[in-house]
């Protein structure tokens, strides 16, 4: 099962699942190999759909099982977009705040090392997210933008917040 909206993102389509998103597709659901649109976007290295994905409530996710499943590991979006060498999009998942804590396969010395040779910006910002539990802004950043939606760009200009959190909620800051 592939729904629209998956297939739309897994072709890199922005202006369509734009349009499929306006008209009410659900960018939760996920087929049958337990693939989720924040995954596809990650794997293909879909920048800037991604980063619509997450703003318009869509999390990225990190717990084990939120992404696609192969060979027994659970290959989350930061997994496979590291794997996949796409280094701004696995940046992208670190500011949108990818809980590390959860993400099992950081562990593994071998990838931390091929990532430090590849993007040591990337390898910076992964190791002082791993060194650091979640914040309260993280969390309370991700809960936002899952209660808002696609609703995000018009109600969160309209609080009355510092600059600072307004531009940490809207990804302003990359």
């Amino acid at each position: 099962m592939c729904t629209p909206l998956l297939r739309t993102v897994l072709s890199g389509d922005l202006l369509c699942c734009k349009l499929l998103m306006d008209n009410g597709a659900d960018c939760g659901v996920r087929n049958r190999a337990n693939m989720t649109t924040t995954w596809a976007a990650a794997y293909d290295g879909h920048h800037d759909l991604l980063r619509y994905l997450i703003l318009h409530g869509n999390p990225p996710l990190s717990v084990p099982g939120g992404g696609f499943m192969s060979h027994d590991v659970a290959r989350t979006p930061l997994h496979v977009a590291i794997m996949r060498r796409h280094f701004a999009t696995a940046e992208l998942l670190l500011n949108a705040g990818v809980m590390m804590y959860e993400e099992h396969w950081c562990w593994d010395s071998r990838l931390v090392s091929h990532l430090s040779q590849q993007s040591p910006s990337v390898h910076r910002r992964f190791t002082l997210a791993m060194s650091e539990p979640p914040s309260l802004r993280q969390i309370a950043r991700n809960y936002i933008r899952r209660h808002f939606g696609g609703q995000l760009f018009t109600a969160v200009p309209l609080l009355e917040i510092p600059k600072a959190l307004r531009d940490c909620l809207l990804l302003s800051l990359e």
